[in-house]
């Protein structure tokens, strides 16, 4: 895909994403000029493919890729949101500290469940023993100038 392309077909991302988010129908003749396999490839670099189905869904256009996508944004959602109700309440038996990221919050005001993943849980290191017990992987990094130790959750199995 040469830079011209590349440059319409983000354009046809963020125009897909604005009508998603927007609850809107794609204009026909503008997704009649559209690249569908340019636009998925830079919709998956950008986490957004899911966003794109469902506009493009509403436009009734389906294609295959789009429509794995979405299903499987949807089944990443159910699962992750089952397994941090779980995790989460299990920490706060264990009176352990646990922050949930911005995106774990703001995928409820979506207006599509499936719309938006977040995959993450920041935890204290007490969390460790906990997670095992639970059958959670668990990650951790030291960042450059911190004190402590940042771990995150991620769903384990692909879905």
């Amino acid at each position: 895909m040469n830079k011209q392309e590349y440059l319409k077909n983000t354009k046809d991302v963020i125009y897909l994403v604005y009508c998603a988010l927007n609850e809107r129908v794609p204009g026909r003749s503008r997704l009649e000029k559209t690249d569908l396999s340019g636009v998925y490839d830079i919709a998956q670099d950008h986490l957004l493919t899911a966003m794109c189905a469902m506009a493009l869904e509403s436009a009734g256009i389906k294609d295959d890729r789009f429509t794995q996508a979405m299903g499987k944004a949807i089944r990443k959602n159910a699962q992750l949101d089952i397994d941090r109700a779980q995790i989460t309440k299990r920490l706060e038996q264990e009176k352990i500290w646990y922050m949930p990221l911005k995106g774990a919050l703001l995928k409820d005001i979506y207006p599509r469940y499936g719309i938006f993943s977040a995959d993450y849980l920041y935890l204290s290191e007490k969390v460790i023993p906990c997670m095992r017990h639970l059958d959670h992987s668990i990650h951790g990094s030291m960042r450059k100038n911190t004190v402590c130790r940042c771990w995150w959750y991620t769903a384990g199995a692909e879905l």
